[in-house]
């Protein structure tokens, strides 16, 4: 039968009770009786942590514990970071979470993991719900994160591109890692089609990233790859903004960020022409003037320490061509 990773289920012949719940005869009373049974269960076999977890997913679903009313509310729970609970209670029942549970919409509701996305919960939603999947043998993959779908009724989208828009990129790549795979530059260059969102149409994820002040997972991705970014790369992002900058600072100041990070690298030529090019909006920024400067230091250094190489293999050539000459 279906198990639980979060809570340990009831031992079935020392609470027979709890698994005689699993019959739509029995829902067809209601379940307010089952509710009882679990929190009874939960009080006197459980942490008061893992208690009161299950206390406070009752309170919202006390009428809804028929694994068919789980699943169709599933979006909400899984946005609430509340997936565990419904895990234990489906368990129950004989029943689990699947894969096309978390990723199919229906004509009423977004797809669970689609909401997720764009939940508040910063930190662990979306990685409980692809931890339920993992768990079970049937993960999330790369393909089911970053590859465009249908989420919504009419609506085409990818999972990375909702969640770099609302806070949650760390997540999808601590998802994508836990199948072995790895989140690349190439995969955060895609483009966010206006379908997914009129307000940042043709930006790449990358540059969503970058706005949304998760600049350090795009870090770690292009550090972990050995890449870089260069000016050309992301100047159109920047040139197509220029009227949002007085609206919203954080773009305002974003590029900064960029341009004095170890993963941004270019030519000092390409990096001054870049600047001539940006809205003056982006170079009224202090962070981002800073910005300019360490990146143009650098590059300069850069430039100073081939030519120099370059000058010392050329002496080198010309001293072994003179001794040979010598000889």
């Amino acid at each position: 039968m279906p198990e639980s990773k979060a809570y340990e289920l009831p031992d079935r012949e020392e609470y027979p009770h709890l698994y005689e719940h699993d019959s739509s005869i029995y829902f067809a009373k209601g379940s307010r009786r089952f509710c009882n049974d679990i929190e009874n269960y939960c009080r006197q076999n459980m942490s008061k942590e893992d208690s009161d977890k299950m206390r406070g997913f009752f309170t919202f679903s006390i009428e809804e514990l028929e694994a068919g009313d789980l699943i169709r509310k599933l979006g909400f729970y899984t946005a609430t970071n509340r997936t565990r609970e419904v895990e234990f209670v489906l368990a129950l029942q004989g029943k689990k979470i699947a894969k096309h549970d978390m990723l199919n919409h229906s004509l009423k509701r977004e797809s669970p993991l689609w909401k997720t996305a764009e939940s508040s919960n910063k930190e662990t939603a979306l990685i409980t719900a692809a931890e339920i999947l993992h768990d079970s043998g049937n993960p999330l993959t790369k393909t089911d994160l970053i590859g465009n779908s249908f989420f919504e009724t009419g609506k085409e989208g990818r999972l990375i591109a909702k969640a770099a828009e609302n806070g949650n990129l760390d997540q999808i790549k601590t998802i994508i890692e836990m199948n072995g795979e790895k989140l690349t530059k190439q995969d955060l260059m895609t483009p966010i089609t206006s379908i997914e969102s009129p307000a940042y149409e043709n930006k790449s994820i990358l540059f969503t990233a970058l706005r949304t002040n998760q600049f350090d997972v795009v870090e770690q991705v292009l550090t972990d790859e050995g890449a870089t970014i260069s000016a050309n790369e992301f100047l159109d992002d920047f040139n197509e903004m220029k009227n949002q900058v007085s609206i919203d600072p954080q773009i305002g100041d974003c590029l900064g960020k960029l341009l004095a990070s170890s993963v941004f690298k270019d030519s000092t030529k390409n990096i001054k022409e870049m600047w001539k090019k940006l809205p003056k909006e982006f170079k009224a920024s202090t962070e981002n003037q800073k910005g300019y400067q360490i990146a143009f230091g650098k590059a300069n250094y850069n430039d100073v320490k081939n030519v120099n190489k370059l000058l010392n293999n050329a002496g080198i050539v010309a001293l072994k061509a003179k001794t040979k000459e010598q000889r």
